[in-house]
């Protein structure tokens, strides 16, 4: 419940923070162009704007990351896509290294890096035990390596 009164007082304060925005655009046009005077910096307010969105970014893809890595660790081996997993996992790294590097002291963007990391690892794991070359005799092999059977086990037993 914290978390969604958290998020959407966020949304609000974004939604504030355009429409100040927007008026001091109207009144920068209106009145000191118009008067030739010298234009105010609205440095504070557009920095505001952007970490504003950066945390909004953070928490959206945190919220997404969740909600991905739980479907595709609880889905059988068998059925995992690595392809789709592979695409999902290089974008929300690079959102993952935007969101650390530009909020730096941000433990959340630090603890959602992490978890990206972590699962992106085991991904080249997972692409070349989804390979549709393997056979029979390869499986074997695998299955006796690493003492398990691939088709009762979900992605969450892998990585």
């Amino acid at each position: 419940f914290c978390f969604f009164f958290f998020f959407f007082q966020a949304e609000d304060g974004i939604r504030d923070v355009e429409r100040s925005r927007g008026l001091g655009d109207v009144y920068k046009r209106q009145y000191q162009d118009r008067l030739n005077i010298e234009s105010t910096a609205f440095e504070i307010a557009e920095t505001i704007r952007e970490e504003l969105h950066l945390r909004k970014i953070l928490w959206n893809s945190l919220k997404e990351w969740k909600e991905y890595t739980a479907q595709w660790t609880a889905q059988q081996f068998a059925t995992t896509d690595p392809v789709a997993i592979n695409e999902k996992a290089d974008n929300y790294s690079k959102i993952a290294f935007k969101v650390d590097s530009e909020l730096p002291d941000n433990p959340v963007s630090k603890q959602f890096k992490a978890m990206v990391d972590t699962f992106t690892k085991a991904v080249p794991i997972v692409r070349a035990l989804r390979n549709e070359h393997l056979k029979k005799a390869h499986w074997k092999v695998i299955k006796e390596l690493l003492k398990a059977e691939f088709e009762t086990l979900s992605l969450i037993h892998i990585c």
